[in-house]
């Protein structure tokens, strides 16, 4: 048990001493629903830091305010449950779809390419919607600094094709590894 709460303490402050990654969060949501600005937020630190109940504690905040932001949708994903991008997509697909979303492009194509479902849901979102995104066990993805056969980093899928061509988006990462800024969203990261 003492094991349990020394690590949540952990994850309540990063290790600057000063931030709290509560306080971090609700300001880049903020961001987002104002200024319509995407940010990549990444958690990262050793197993048993306490990335996991952080991410759990965000999204409980979250979920308790959720009234306050009906123009938030909200998607989670840890890939300890799989890393397959068709079945996280599909996944995903059938939440929004339950929410009023369709994907008529992506739902027909033979491959379950990432542009296709940002393309979808921004026709859906339109200039109203914000999206927000909770990753974990992201190293399950693959090492994403690790170029693969195709010299592509391993979540080139998510980031470039997926994330860039959504509407504007908080993408809240944990995982044990931290990321390497791509470029074309702005990247925070923050060791717990």
């Amino acid at each position: 048990m003492k094991r349990t709460i020394e690590r949540r303490n952990i994850a309540m402050q990063l290790r600057d001493g000063r931030t709290k990654p509560s306080e971090l969060f609700w300001r880049r949501l903020d961001k987002l629903i104002n200024a319509g600005q995407s940010t990549i937020i990444n958690f990262h630190g050793e197993s048993g830091a306490g990335k996991s109940a952080l991410l759990n504690s965000l999204i409980d905040d979250f979920s308790a305010r959720s009234e306050q932001f009906s123009n938030v949708v909200c998607l989670y994903h840890d890939f300890k449950s799989g890393i397959d991008r068709r079945e996280i997509l599909n996944r995903w697909a059938d939440e929004l779809e339950r929410r009023g979303c369709t994907f008529p492009t992506f739902r027909n194509a033979e491959e379950a390419l990432p542009e296709l479902f940002a393309r979808d849901f921004s026709d859906w979102a339109g200039d109203s919607k914000r999206l927000l995104i909770f990753l974990d066990s992201y190293e399950l993805l693959g090492n994403p600094d690790r170029l693969s056969k195709s010299s592509l980093p391993s979540d080139w899928w998510f980031r470039e094709q997926l994330l860039y061509n959504l509407p504007p988006t908080l993408c809240v990462i944990a995982g044990r590894t931290g990321l390497r800024c791509t470029g074309t969203t702005t990247l925070e990261r923050y060791l717990i």
